[in-house]
């Protein structure tokens, strides 16, 4: 399988007339695991029997995010190697329980986005940013891949972050340059009330989809997402409203919203909250058909399952079904 490689597909692709700029290579920030049929074979091509089920973010078997991965090494719950040749990076995992995991860390990424660079292409997506360890467990900092990929492209003049194996790193956030202009006083309008204790789910949440966006009934700064055909709440940024115009959240100046301090028509259940995270042992709610809610550091976090796939409360997991398991 010599020609299953980026490398060959991009030879493919400039050879056929694509600009090279046009070219966004996919970068992944989680691993593929299998069950070994040997566990005295673990090397890159040992055989293998099925996908287990190891997540406890992702319902998925076989999918491990980064920060799962980094944090079972680090407690020695799995076993790192390098894999590396002359031409790969092939970073791989296992444990005496005949598990195995490949995927990617910041060596590899750092290899792959400097192909990206030396062969001019358009970039680099991801998936996902918030599988990156955002919290530090692994003591490299908060994101160390993202960062990695950043400095590797040049998209940063100057590094703001380096790498290191500090576990006691706090978490922090760069606020944005102060600049000598200035914001309209706001108007009365743009007063909320406060902040009920329990959340509810408003009329549209968990509905079928008739958009990709639909725009917030009372909340200025919320707005619908449509997430495999149904639609689930989301929010801007703090002093951001939503702009139905462009689909976007933006400046308050941009957008002509009144928030209403009157309630949305509710439904009789509520949305999982902090309190309920708190109280509740499970980490998994069901939240509709497709979608569930997963409580992790006692907050919750609205999940959809991938296409073709409903939630089953049963299995705590997304399966494959054309019906609505209730």
């Amino acid at each position: 399988y010599k020609e299953y490689n980026i490398n060959h597909i991009l030879e493919y692709l400039v050879k056929n007339n694509v600009p090279a700029k046009k070219i966004v290579i996919t970068l992944s920030f989680y691993g593929h695991s299998y069950r070994l049929r040997s566990n005295d074979k673990h090397g890159i091509g040992s055989a293998a029997q099925g996908t287990p089920k190891t997540s406890e973010i992702v319902l998925q078997s076989g999918i491990m995010p980064y920060l799962e991965i980094c944090d079972m090494i680090k407690n020695n719950r799995l076993v790192e190697e390098s894999g590396r040749n002359s031409v790969e990076v092939l970073p791989y995992a296992y444990n005496k329980n005949n598990f195995w995991i490949g995927y990617d860390n910041v060596e590899s990424l750092k290899f792959k986005a400097s192909f990206v660079r030396t062969h001019n292409l358009a970039g680099v997506s991801i998936w996902s940013v918030d599988f990156d360890d955002f919290t530090n467990k692994c003591c490299q900092g908060q994101y160390p891949l993202l960062k990695t990929i950043s400095s590797e492209l040049k998209l940063v003049h100057k590094p703001i972050y380096a790498l290191g194996s500090n576990c006691n790193e706090q978490i922090t956030t760069i606020g944005p340059k102060l600049t000598t202009s200035t914001t309209k006083k706001p108007q009365a309008f743009e007063q909320t009330s406060p902040k009920p204790q329990n959340e509810v789910v408003t009329s549209l949440e968990g509905s079928k989809c008739t958009s990709m966006f639909k725009k917030h009934p009372s909340d200025c700064s919320s707005y619908y997402q449509c997430s495999t055909n149904f639609y689930i709440l989301r929010k801007c940024a703090e002093n951001l409203h939503w702009n139905p115009k462009y689909n976007i959240c933006d400046h308050k100046n941009n957008v002509q919203c009144q928030q209403s301090l009157e309630p949305e028509p509710v439904k009789q259940r509520t949305v999982p909250t902090d309190e309920i995270c708190k109280t509740s042992d499970k980490p998994i709610h069901k939240l509709n058909c497709t979608h569930y809610i997963l409580c992790l550091n006692r907050k919750p976090f609205t999940v959809g399952c991938s296409a073709g796939r409903v939630f089953d409360p049963a299995q705590c997991q997304c399966i494959k079904s054309e019906k609505c398991i209730v």
